[in-house]
């Protein structure tokens, strides 16, 4: 990928938290006063439970990383930041908001000429589908993907894989691609992303696509 990165998508989900934390004021909180907001919000949202919970079940999984490591985590997971942290982490989501939008744009100027056969714009209709085969046949490289309403089988004629990230068991799911024509070629950039949000590239060359 050239523009929609894993730089980018990175970024990308860090503006998506915009909203979620409210700040309050800086203070050494014990457990009694934080356990009195966590029922405190239970009173007010009986959800709010199933929510907290996954929340620190997958606590692993959060990013940034040094939120987790200043911030009690279930101060986190209730969406209070002691002030110093929701200053920090609103000024970052501000730096990536502007490289989300500089990626786009970047990637917008650099496609808005290449004018693409349809089938290639048809055919990568299918954001967060999982991958469940990658093989190939003779000069084709197949890919399947489940979608939510049946299947979509993309065939890639006369290719040749550039790049290859994608883990063995290929328990990921399809997130961006990028298109270019490179002569009568297409270099075909895409973005995957794992069940542990590990993110993955595949790149390759072929001279049309066919889909079923």
């Amino acid at each position: 990928m050239k523009y929609l990165t894993k730089e980018w998508y990175t970024a990308m989900q860090l503006v998506r938290r915009e909203g979620m934390y409210r700040e309050i004021p800086d203070a050494d909180y014990s457990d009694e006063e934080i356990n009195g907001f966590i029922q405190k919000r239970l009173s007010e949202d009986a959800s709010f439970k199933d929510t907290y919970n996954t929340f620190m079940q997958n606590i692993a999984d959060f990013s940034p990383k040094w939120l987790k490591e200043t911030v009690d985590l279930r101060l986190i997971a209730l969406g209070m930041l002691p002030s110093f942290a929701y200053k920090r982490l609103s000024a970052e989501i501000e730096g990536a908001r502007k490289d989300v939008t500089a990626g786009e744009n970047q990637f917008n100027e650099a496609t808005s000429l290449q004018r693409l056969p349809a089938i290639f714009m048809k055919s990568f209709t299918i954001h967060d589908a999982k991958l469940f085969f990658l093989g190939k046949s003779g000069n084709k490289i197949v890919m399947t993907f489940d979608l939510s309403y049946g299947s979509r089988t993309i065939q890639f004629l006369d290719a040749t894989v550039i790049t290859d990230e994608l883990p063995t068991s290929m328990d990921v799911r399809f997130l961006y691609n990028e298109i270019y024509r490179m002569g009568l070629n297409f270099e075909i950039h895409m973005l995957f992303e794992g069940k542990e949000g590990e993110l993955y590239y595949y790149t390759l060359q072929c001279s049309d696509i066919a889909t079923e």
